[in-house]
């Protein structure tokens, strides 16, 4: 029923467009819609109507560069942003040539799980991030790894791994494999459970490998997605991440300055995930409490701000699947549709005069 009902409004309303902009221009080009395209396309039109409209306006950031026994320090103004020309040049001034004093060194323990396993559209989401394939592609790419016996079935909705997979197979499979060796034969001699994400589909489980050597050779793109399927897999069996958050508190009278830094403790989970856990970390200066430090550079540089950062093809199918428009398996489809159809310029969705 449902198709039937989209079946006849697209092909109604897309007459329509068509010969209303035949009247209207004088030209003839099919103009197509749909239930969940026609939709898709205004999020965009909105968009691009909030970026039009978008005032830019003037911001100082305060930079400083410092020194401590030679050694070099980057160091952030408290406020991020200040209003005026006037007060940045104030606060300039201010503090040139100045010797500030550590008032304060804090440390704070962050905990961070696993992420969920993969579902159709978070494998497209990371898959976009990190290799640039769109939503359609990635499907398109996660179907034929299906068809060669490397992974489950992609189109799921599924954070979830159920007791009834055999885990302890899928691991020992992929422990015969040379680039996956080493991590596979370290979680099968832990408690092999993995973490769970919070959706669910009753048809079928979140996206994980089979184990299985795929029976044909696997073309670059497809390892490159493959690796992303097993390296997810393993990481929600690691243990958490625990990284330490590292702040130095800077006074110099009545203005304030810090300095952060990052360390992991504990790998976790990322040591699988490998190649797409972006983080890096970032040693704190040798400093401590009470010691003098000399402002040797201080400036303001003019800034402004931004608009609304227009659609990719990751972020719309987000926003879609966030709306409950299409399903699954449509929704990367009618996110290529946008642009293929003429409506959007580029990767980032600008509206065309068509759209």
């Amino acid at each position: 029923m449902r198709h039937e009902v989209d079946w006849l409004y697209g092909i109604n309303m897309t007459r329509a467009l068509t010969l209303s902009i035949k009247k209207a221009a004088g030209w003839f080009k099919i103009v197509s819609t749909g239930r969940v395209q026609g939709p898709s396309l205004s999020y965009v039109a909105q968009r691009e109507k909030e970026i039009n409209l978008f005032v830019p306006l003037p911001y100082w950031m305060i930079q400083v560069v410092a020194h401590h026994n030679k050694e070099e320090l980057e160091l952030e103004y408290f406020k991020k942003r200040i209003p005026t020309m006037s007060d940045g040049k104030a606060i300039v001034e201010s503090l040139s040539g100045r010797t500030a004093i550590v008032d304060k060194i804090s440390k704070r323990a962050v905990t961070q799980q696993p992420h969920p396993p993969f579902n159709l559209s978070s494998l497209q989401s990371e898959a976009y991030r990190h290799m640039g394939y769109t939503p359609s592609r990635t499907l398109a790419l996660a179907q034929s790894l299906y068809l060669n016996s490397a992974i489950s079935y992609p189109r799921t909705s599924s954070e979830q791994l159920p007791d009834t997979l055999d885990f302890k197979t899928i691991l020992t499979g992929l422990s015969s494999m040379k680039d996956y060796a080493t991590m596979a034969k370290t979680i099968l001699k832990g408690p092999i459970k993995p973490i769970q994400g919070k959706k669910t589909d009753p048809a079928h489980p979140a996206i994980h490998p089979t184990g299985e050597k795929p029976a044909k050779k696997l073309t670059p793109s497809e390892k490159k997605l493959y690796d992303l399927i097993v390296r997810r897999f393993f990481s929600v069996f690691g243990d958490s991440l625990v990284k330490d958050h590292l702040r130095a508190d800077i006074v110099c009278e009545n203005h304030k300055l810090y300095t952060r830094g990052l360390q992991i403790q504990k790998m976790g989970w990322a040591e699988y995930y490998g190649p797409f856990f972006k983080t890096q970390e970032k040693a704190l200066p040798d400093i401590k409490e009470g010691d003098s430090i000399h402002l040797t550079s201080v400036g303001a540089e003019e800034k402004h701000t931004l608009p609304p950062a227009r659609f990719n093809p990751a972020s719309l199918l987000k926003l879609l699947e966030r709306e409950n428009l299409g399903t699954k398996s449509t929704r990367s489809r009618i996110v290529d549709s946008v642009k293929s159809r003429g409506y959007t310029i580029g990767d980032n969705f600008e509206l065309s005069t068509l759209g």
